[in-house]
């Protein structure tokens, strides 16, 4: 009898044990594969900055005198599956427009974060006379994603400051320095991102006479 008991409290205790290395297991895995989730996302994002300050560095190129407000705007806008169109929307700027010269004939991209899906989306190169003249473009093509949806929306603005490529140069006047952008977004913690881009080929806007 008592071999019988000692055997049953013997079961119940390892039972006891194995449910509770179970549950760590489960609490570990969960944690493990939030964690690769969460990496995998911050990494699509940092891919997603480091690719949108390459392809801004073709704004303006081959554009005679390019300059914010005629050759690069920044943009509220949304995208119309149906009519494959952008159309103006209200918000905070969530788009970047730019014309370049690198087929021989100027042509423009747009770079945009949708509201409703977040992430970075491309679209063009599509006709155009300038930056100036977005919204007469037809010929978009279909969004291509950077860095995938599920992420926030990226903003995208103007900063009204001077600066020059990679930081090389000393003398900030209105023929020497360069238009900056910042990009600002969140973390998946929630903590703000923010980087700046100095646009090598895109001069300051016009001076106000």
């Amino acid at each position: 009898g008592v071999s019988l008991i000692s055997l049953m409290v013997g079961l119940a205790i390892a039972s006891m044990v194995m449910l509770a290395a179970l549950g760590l297991f489960q609490r570990m895995a969960k944690s493990t594969g939030e964690a690769r989730q969460d990496a995998q996302r911050s990494a699509q994002r940092n891919a997603g900055l480091i690719a949108v300050e390459l392809l801004l560095q073709s704004a303006g190129f081959g554009v005679e005198g390019a300059q914010w407000g005629m050759h690069v705007q920044q943009l509220s806008v949304q995208w119309d599956a149906e009519q494959k169109k952008l159309l103006p929307a209200d918000g905070q700027s969530n788009a970047i427009v730019w014309a370049e010269n690198t087929a021989g004939t100027v042509q423009c991209h747009v770079l945009w974060s949708p509201y409703d899906a977040g992430g970075l989306r491309l679209l063009g190169p599509a006709s155009c006379a300038d930056a100036q003249t977005w919204q007469d473009s037809e010929d978009w093509g279909e969004p291509r994603s950077l860095n995938g949806a599920g992420a926030d929306v990226v903003h995208m603005q103007y900063d009204a400051v001077a600066c020059m490529p990679f930081g090389i140069g000393s003398a900030l006047d209105r023929e020497t320095a360069r238009a900056q952008i910042t990009l600002s977004t969140t973390n998946n913690q929630g903590q703000a991102l923010a980087s700046s881009v100095c646009l090598v080929n895109v001069k300051l806007p016009a001076a106000v006479p």
